[in-house]
């Protein structure tokens, strides 16, 4: 029985190993394997911009690509099944405007216009239909003056109501039914003293002037801490070796992601020729990426975009995750992490407590 038992550990040991590994070695294979990517952007003189981008992961299983032309294209696959598609067209596009021409000749056919066809003559009656006509019109004054008696009827009635009404809820209020007429006068005088107590009592306009300008002076102040507080982190020495830390380790994530490879045939200029020089003088820090045979001529004279531009790369999943966690688990950054929290703790509770003390 005891040599069962271990057989059927020594077998469920095996299971959870072999299910560990295989665990083991796909997180292994997403961390180690690249991401690879394509780029292609040409624009041709008298055309629209032509662009494409293609990403593959995990050996070609994940694919996405992306093209624009005349419409936006998006799509992403699985294996062979789609997850994601997407199509928006172009506004400025002509393939988008519908020939609305078959559908005027159907509405000009099913509702002719008015204009076209002839006039109508003009019907005369004989006298008895004058007549009647006159009947007609008299018997609508008629109806017109009794619904206009109705409706001053009821609004009677309902006034008559809401008389009665406000009479009965004045005798429900009265203590005494004795002396109805002393608690109305009493009433009346106390009704107006309320009234000029309550005039005395309110904030003048320039009371509620000095109210407004104290509110925003509290909020001005409440941003000015809020700038202070964050500009002392800025200045002290953690904040400026996180500063100093966050900037190495994305220029490393950076790099890893810029193409390896990228040929360019392209002739460009802007509107500035100060713009121009600028981006030709960062062409020439990066040229060592582009193969040989590239051409990049600046126009310095004319607004010109045109030639063709190709861009491969890949980058993995490990050195990015490596770079991101030396950000994160830095020993300067926690500390201002800490500290950023503290803060808006602090900051919540006094806001509790303003609020308690305001209520």
């Amino acid at each position: 029985m005891l040599a069962v038992i271990l057989t059927i550990l020594k077998i469920i040991g095996i299971v959870l190993l072999c299910i560990l590994g295989f665990v083991l070695a796909a997180l292994i294979l997403v961390l180690v394997l690249p991401v690879k990517y394509s780029i292609n952007v040409s624009k041709q003189p008298n055309e629209k911009p032509d662009a494409l981008i293609k990403v593959s992961y995990f050996l070609g299983l994940i694919r996405a690509r992306a093209h624009y032309r005349d419409i936006f294209e998006a799509k992403a696959k699985i294996a062979w099944f789609t997850v994601f598609e997407m199509k928006i067209p172009d506004k400025d596009s002509d393939d988008n405007d519908e020939d609305l021409s078959g559908l005027d000749e159907a509405l000009d056919e099913e509702f002719p216009d008015e204009s076209d066809e002839e006039p109508m003559t003009e019907y005369k009656g004989g006298e008895s239909e004058g007549e009647n006509s006159e009947n007609e019109v008299s018997g609508n004054h008629e109806y017109a003056d009794n619904l206009s008696q109705d409706m001053n009827h009821d609004n009677n009635d309902e006034a008559l109501d809401d008389i009665c009404d406000s009479e009965y809820t004045h005798a429900d209020d009265s203590s005494d039914d004795s002396g109805d007429e002393e608690d109305g006068i009493e009433s009346a005088n106390g009704s107006e003293d309320y009234d000029e107590d309550s005039e005395d009592d309110g904030e003048s306009p320039l009371d509620k002037i000095k109210y407004k300008f104290s509110e925003i002076y509290d909020k001005i102040e409440k941003v000015r801490s809020e700038v202070r507080y964050y500009w002392n982190i800025y200045n002290s020495n953690e904040g400026k070796n996180s500063i100093y830390a966050i900037k190495k380790h994305l220029k490393k994530i950076f790099l890893k992601i810029l193409p390896r490879k990228i040929k360019a045939k392209l002739t460009f200029g802007f509107s500035s020729p100060d713009l121009t020089g600028k981006i030709y003088g960062i062409y020439c820090l990066i040229a060592h990426r582009f193969t040989r045979d590239s051409e990049v001529i600046p126009d310095f004279e004319n607004e010109i975009f045109e030639g063709k531009i190709t861009a491969k790369g890949y980058f993995n999943l490990w050195g990015i995750l490596i770079n991101g966690l030396c950000i994160v688990l830095n020993r300067n950054v926690l500390k201002i992490i800490k500290s950023v929290k503290r803060h808006n703790s602090r900051k919540n509770d006094s806001a509790e407590e303003s609020s308690q003390e305001a209520a």
